[in-house]
């Protein structure tokens, strides 16, 4: 989601509750505010990157933000991307940041840069896993977080290649790119996987997410947990 200022283009995301929003500024700040103003207003600012904007930010949660910068001005396709977790404490007054590798190829580069992060928040044993893609790229990435003794462990995880998400080729074999992300958390059925010895595992209801590719094919995935943990954010339906 993106709004408009008096200085161009900005990204917005809610909070986690959907009570707060919070904007990425082209000065490089991430300002939050409450739109019936009953919680403080907070105003980040890298540490780590100077000079830079903000194209995107997810709130991750009350702490925590994703963020990726690039350099203030025109976006075109290979415009560098640098992409930190920061993480605010707002009684001590400290910032704590976590540099990440690109999640994705800026490849075809059919688009300019626009980020979408699917989230899954508390799923044991991840505090957070982020599938994050890119209007500039057919490649879909994987971000971890581990939270041990306090403290926040964040990594770029390597998927199987039979289980990696990438949006496919169009009718004409041309490439595509990524131009949405969604979860469906709805989902009532167990699911029957396969386990590297061949024997089937049945697991709790998993998640689907679906990509939108730019030639409007949509495509889903079911994102297990092998270790049979259930997805505490499911939201079945009611019959």
């Amino acid at each position: 989601m993106r709004c408009i200022t008096s200085n161009g283009m900005c990204p917005v995301c809610w909070s986690p509750r959907g009570k707060q929003v919070a904007l990425g500024m082209q000065s490089g700040e991430v300002i939050t505010f409450s739109p019936n103003n009953t919680a403080t207003a907070k105003t980040i600012i890298s540490t780590s990157v100077k000079g830079q904007s903000v194209i995107a930010t997810t709130w991750l949660s009350n702490p925590d933000f994703l963020c990726t910068y690039a350099p203030p001005g025109l976006l075109v396709p290979d415009s560098p991307q640098t992409h930190m977790v920061a993480s605010l404490d707002s009684k001590a007054g400290t910032l704590t940041e976590y540099a990440l590798a690109s999640p994705y190829l800026p490849f075809p580069g059919l688009r300019p840069p626009g980020s979408f992060t699917a989230t899954f928040r508390q799923w044991d044993p991840a505090k957070f896993l982020l599938f994050v893609g890119d209007s500039t790229s057919s490649d879909i990435g994987l971000l971890g977080c581990i939270e041990s003794d306090g403290k926040e462990s964040w990594v770029n995880y390597t998927l199987e290649e039979t289980s990696t998400p990438t949006v496919p080729l169009d009718q004409e074999m041309n490439d595509t790119v990524l131009r949405g992300l969604s979860l469906d958390l709805t989902s009532t059925e167990t699911y029957t996987h396969k386990t590297a010895s061949g024997e089937d595992t049945v697991l709790p209801p998993p998640p689907v997410m679906y990509a939108y590719a730019s030639d409007g094919t949509i495509i889903g995935w079911h994102v297990l947990n092998t270790l049979g943990k259930p997805y505490p954010g499911m939201k079945p339906v009611a019959a």
